[in-house]
């Protein structure tokens, strides 16, 4: 995270570039200041680090535009579905994101898709080998496509 001068200074300048938002601009923790920083900001500002599980959120009210949920953070879809409810009734914005994991887990996020405002579920092709067949991005739009007609969230092993 930068410092909250750095922020200021560094913020004009991407919203110049085209950059649609920030995620976590400063430091974990940092509450007060991303307070203040979300009244100066150009663009809008989500938390990552500060919002890992749904009674993270309500600190977060008036500090932040927006907050990124990952399964592998916060521990699964059921919590990710408590998130998503908690930050619309706190009128929070919603990102999907993800680590580097395989496509088990990014189809597990992607049935979470249509809930949420904004979408980073391309952790599974930053992996080598990915052993899992599931979601994908199609189109010049990249639309997430969930597998139809599977068992379970419709992620497969894929044949060796």
């Amino acid at each position: 995270g930068w410092t909250l001068d750095q922020a200021r200074r560094c913020l004009g300048l991407l919203a110049d570039l085209g950059v649609e938002y920030v995620e976590q601009p400063l430091a974990i923790g940092a509450f007060d200041q991303m307070a203040v920083l979300k009244k100066e900001s150009p663009l809008p500002l989500f938390v990552d680090e500060d919002s890992q599980v749904a009674r993270d959120l309500p600190r977060l009210a008036g500090v932040c535009h927006g907050i990124n949920i990952k399964l592998m953070k916060c521990g699964g879809l059921l919590e990710a579905r408590k998130m998503i409810a908690v930050a619309r009734a706190l009128d929070l914005q919603i990102m999907l994101g993800c680590m580097i994991e395989t496509s088990l887990a990014i189809t597990a996020a992607a049935h979470l898709a249509s809930l949420v405002d904004h979408l980073d579920l391309d952790g599974a092709l930053l992996t080598a080998d990915d052993p899992f067949d599931g979601m994908t991005l199609e189109g010049p739009e990249q639309y997430v496509r969930v597998p139809q007609n599977r068992p379970g969230i419709g992620a497969l092993p894929r044949s060796a």
